[in-house]
């Protein structure tokens, strides 16, 4: 049983990296070939980030963005193995706006229209611990920081309260060391400094504060009549 419960664990994980990989934080819809979404909804927040707009196994070229002032573009070469390579396109939303994507692969030209929204505060407050932080830290900008010190090696139960109109967006939490036993559920997520993936928990959980300043707990606010999401983070420092 450990070992079956292992390989599931190993597949979850290695299908959950190439789920990440075709990732977009807002709202997508996708063309006939599913890696390139024919539009995407993204968020221009107070501090530009930049968002995974497409991922393709065949070499890009010529990509561009008809409106550099909405929405910039750049393009991420990884390789996985000694073989698999993979082309991201990035894009940077800079301001509220449209924009077309385009570049071509394998002798196909494709388009994206990107719709670009202007960040909205999702938040009305975060409990961590006995600390509350009210949704006012969040007017201006998606990132606020608390001290780390002061959560140390604590497990402190946090509970995000967004805005009218707002849900918290869905992930799978499992119970105990078997991820079948599991479901979807509005999920806040924690990273250590030095990590390369975050876990995720339910909302009101206990999280386990370690690791050193740089600890981050994220969260991903969804529009309930738009399905946009704005990512949140607070970082411990």
């Amino acid at each position: 049983m450990k070992k079956t419960s292992k390989k599931l664990l190993s597949f979850l994980l290695a299908f959950g990296m190439i789920l990440s990989m075709f990732a977009v934080t807002s709202a997508t819809s996708w063309a006939a070939d599913e890696h390139v979404p024919a539009s995407a909804t993204l968020v221009a927040y107070p501090k530009p980030a930049t968002e995974s707009l497409a991922s393709l196994s065949s070499k890009v070229s010529g990509l561009k963005s008809s409106n550099k002032a909405v929405v910039t573009v750049k393009l991420s070469k990884s390789t996985y193995g000694t073989s698999q390579t993979y082309y991201t396109i990035l894009a940077v939303p800079k301001k509220a706006g449209t924009a077309t994507v385009s570049f071509k692969c394998q002798g196909k030209t494709y388009k994206i229209k990107v719709t670009v929204k202007k960040y909205v505060n999702p938040v009305k407050s975060v409990k961590i611990g006995a600390t509350t932080v009210p949704g006012s830290r969040f007017k201006s900008s998606s990132e606020t920081s608390l001290s780390y010190a002061k959560f140390a090696g604590k497990k402190v139960k946090t509970t995000v309260t967004l805005a009218k109109g707002w849900k918290l967006d869905k992930l799978y939490i499992y119970s105990g060391n078997n991820p079948a036993n599991g479901s979807m559920k509005p999920a806040i997520e924690y990273l250590q400094k030095g990590w390369m993936r975050s876990e995720s928990v339910a909302n009101g959980s206990k999280i386990p504060v370690a690791g050193g300043k740089g600890f981050r707990i994220m969260f991903t606010a969804v529009n309930s009549k738009t399905g946009i999401k704005e990512r949140i983070t607070i970082e411990l420092r």
